[in-house]
């Protein structure tokens, strides 16, 4: 049994990210291994994966283990070569090269997520019967104090121009991590409530599975 507070944990969002970089295979496995000439990567080393396998694509991952030509990546298990079709999962992918932290978070909620269902029946049948199917789409709210002057808000508001999908991670406590690619956007002004701290809310709309490692 393991039990943990938040205090403590901190929020990064990519600051810089290396040129696209071709995969030619990834394995099936409990560890997969991403094959990928010369790509340069470090143990510990954040990309963002590109693939043929819809439940890789879009999300981060870490480095695990790294050769030449070829490194493993944590948090995912490509066992099943019906969810991942042997072959298929050839793409590319972003190492993350820096990271800016979001600071001065008073709240985090998060809503979506939640696992959608058909019910139905047939003409024999005197009762519906139910299958889960997909889940909603997930979103995260940070509300972080206002201050123009820390240097991810110019990050977090040309990302809420551009739209385009930031890799993202809260290191917890606890040591572990949750890896996020999602779009970007922040409130264009702050709160103002008498005796009340000024505050904008940052909404991170996730465009793939997190990945907890």
């Amino acid at each position: 049994m393991a039990y943990a507070l938040p205090n403590g944990s901190t929020f990064e969002i990519a600051s810089a990210l290396a040129a696209s970089k071709t995969v030619t295979a990834i394995t099936n496995g409990t560890a997969p291994s991403v094959s990928s000439t010369a790509h340069g990567l470090l143990v510990g080393d954040f990309i963002v994966l590109t693939s043929g396998w819809s439940k890789l694509n879009n999300r981060v991952f870490k480095v695990a283990t790294s050769t030449t030509d070829s490194f493993t990546i944590a948090g995912v298990d490509t066992t099943s070569t019906a969810l991942y079709a042997a072959g298929q999962g050839i793409g590319s992918f972003q190492k993350v090269t820096a990271w800016t932290a979001i600071q001065q978070i008073t709240e985090v909620s998060f809503s979506g997520g939640e696992q959608q269902f058909l019910n139905f029946a047939f003409l024999e049948d005197a009762d519906e019967k139910q299958m889960p199917t997909s889940k909603s789409a997930i979103s995260m709210s940070l509300t972080v104090a206002d201050d123009p002057a820390l240097a991810y808000v110019a990050l977090v508001e040309a990302a809420d121009t551009d739209l385009k999908p930031r890799p993202l991670k809260l290191n917890l406590v606890s040591g572990s991590v949750m890896a996020y690619n999602a779009i970007v956007s922040i409130t264009a002004t702050p709160t103002v409530t008498r005796d009340e701290l000024m505050t904008r809310t940052i909404t991170l709309s996730l465009q793939s599975r997190p990945t907890r490692l």
